[in-house]
């Protein structure tokens, strides 16, 4: 934690990353002080969960969370055009997150749950109208 004569250092990323997971491209987006996952689909998400342990997925995502507290940075994950979860330094977890081990992430279960019913974001094209690196989200 920060004390009361700290405060966040300013980060300004900037450059993109693809990652083949399974054969399923990820992209890994940074801008300003965000750094952004898009994957495919759900079950790619889920199959990289997979490949770690309960304890090695919260032992990265508090140190990452730590991380948002002393730099500001803000982690983002995005699936088919809607973000379904976040790590910032306010963010709070849910009982799904916790299920998962997933947490500290930040899941938005509408978001989840519109793409698992394969409903299409309200922008047609959400990586250039409504989503990563917009500043905006669906």
């Amino acid at each position: 934690m920060l004390r009361s004569n700290e405060s966040a250092a300013v980060l300004d990323l900037a450059g993109r990353l693809t990652i083949l997971a399974d054969e399923a491209p990820l992209q890994v987006d940074f801008r300003r002080a965000t750094i952004e996952v898009v994957f495919p689909d759900l079950w790619t998400a889920l199959r990289l969960r997979g490949r770690f342990s309960r304890g090695d997925r919260r032992a990265w995502a508090n140190s990452f969370r730590f991380m948002t507290a002393l730099t500001g940075l803000e982690l983002r994950v995005w699936v088919r055009g809607r973000q379904v979860g976040r790590i910032a330094a306010t963010n709070k977890p849910g009982w799904l997150a916790v299920w998962l081990g997933l947490d500290p992430l930040e899941l938005r279960i509408g978001a989840i749950l519109a793409t698992l019913l394969g409903q299409q974001s309200r922008a047609t094209d959400a990586r250039t109208v409504v989503g990563p690196g917009t500043g905006d989200t669906a």
